[in-house]
């Protein structure tokens, strides 16, 4: 924000009249008659410059440029803006690299190399291309289609597939009786609506194939294949501020699927689940803040694997437990977490944070064995990057 409001160009207009166009230049990959839609709020309308300004945090939001300057302009009896931008220089392909580590006091950890990559505008109706990759003990790849179905229509359709294998591990309370391999293969289609930047709701069809192999265990851990078809509806919402270490905004998921299922060729069983989960972040100072969060989720009582199985346990999802240690069909959990900077970084991440957390919540095989007598409680002190 700091960087647009350096960068922008501001010309006094003169007074009265309505704005009757808007005007782009300096476009590249970007189409301009998407930003004009995005802008034509602005026509019909006196010059406003606080309108004007939100219209461009909006375009600063995508991405897409590194610079937006404008200028009221009369032209033939018609007042309009005339606006000048400069696309993004390292764009419209972005690629992202990361790793993550994991490691507790009971001998477990794992590593990941991970990599994104996104193309803009693979069209003039801004197509997007995603891709998504990890090797380490999960290896994934991942892609999806996004197609707007007109220039800046918020209708869109999309395709997207993912391959994926990673451990899956057994417990008999804190003890670990088998360790497999889960192989999972989503695909489907959607065709959604996105409501404005920030959220979007869509529905459509999806496959997925499961197949877990023992590792670790005794003779009666056996290989399983389970085959999901259903209607999947999806609807997300996101206005915080920072992916990482958000300080303020709010970020909720809602899923219902219904389906399907197959298990090692058995007659097909009907499955219905739903989650839903939130973060809201709270500034309390210049350097502090304040996260609460839920994630609540349902499986019918018709469901026959444990491959689609909830899973809780780990850092910030009931610390002290192993890494997904709880499995079932019925969650629901709570935390609020309290961070405060404690500098920043110039070489390693961006910030050095301290904090602690407050949890609570359980896994149940059974709707009726929910209660408020068996949550389970928890609570973790940390330093993050």
């Amino acid at each position: 924000w700091a960087h647009y409001q350096a960068s922008r160009h501001r010309v006094a207009p003169s007074p009265g009249g309505n704005i009757e166009f808007v005007d782009i230049e300096g476009t590249r990959q970007v189409n301009p008659d998407a930003l004009k839609r995005e802008l034509s709020p602005l026509i019909g309308k006196p010059f406003d410059d606080a309108r004007t300004s939100d219209a461009l945090a909006r375009l600063y939001g995508s991405g897409d440029f590194d610079r937006i300057g404008y200028r009221v302009v009369d032209l033939h009896n018609q007042r309009g803006i005339e606006f000048n931008v400069s696309e993004n220089s390292i764009g419209p392909t972005y690629l992202r690299m990361g790793l993550n580590f994991s490691s507790d006091l009971q001998g477990d950890s794992s590593f990941g190399l991970i990599a994104g990559y996104k193309r803009h505008w693979l069209n003039a109706w801004g197509a997007e291309l995603t891709a998504d990759a990890e090797l380490g003990a999960t290896r994934r790849f991942g892609a999806e289609v996004y197609q707007p179905l007109a220039v800046a229509s918020p209708w869109f359709v999309s395709a997207y597939g993912q391959v994926s294998r990673e451990p899956r591990y057994l417990y008999d309370g804190d003890r670990q009786v088998a360790e497999y391999s889960l192989l999972r293969e989503p695909v489907g289609a959607d065709f959604g609506y996105a409501a404005s930047r920030y959220g979007e709701i869509r529905v459509g069809f999806r496959h997925t194939h499961y197949r877990a192999d023992p590792q670790v265990g005794s003779e009666e851990f056996v290989s399983g294949t389970l085959d999901e078809d259903g209607v999947s509806l999806l609807a997300r919402y996101d206005r915080l501020d920072d992916p990482f270490f958000p300080r303020a905004g709010t970020r909720a998921t809602v899923e219902v699927f219904n389906g399907t299922q197959r298990f090692q060729g058995a007659p097909s069983s009907n499955v219905t689940r739903a989650r839903f989960d939130f973060l809201q972040a709270f500034p309390l100072t210049e350097s502090a803040q304040l996260h609460v969060a839920g994630r609540f989720a349902w499986l019918s009582a018709n469901d026959v694997g444990i491959a689609d199985d909830y899973q809780l346990g780990g850092f910030l999802n009931l610390s002290g437990l192993r890494l997904n240690q709880l499995s079932g069909d019925h969650l629901g959990f709570a935390r609020a977490v309290y961070t405060q900077k404690l500098g920043t970084l110039s070489l390693v991440g961006r910030a050095i944070y301290a904090g602690g957390s407050l949890e609570a919540g359980n896994i149940w095989d059974k709707r009726s064995d929910i209660a408020w007598n068996n949550l389970r409680t928890a609570g973790s002190l940390f330093v993050g990057l």
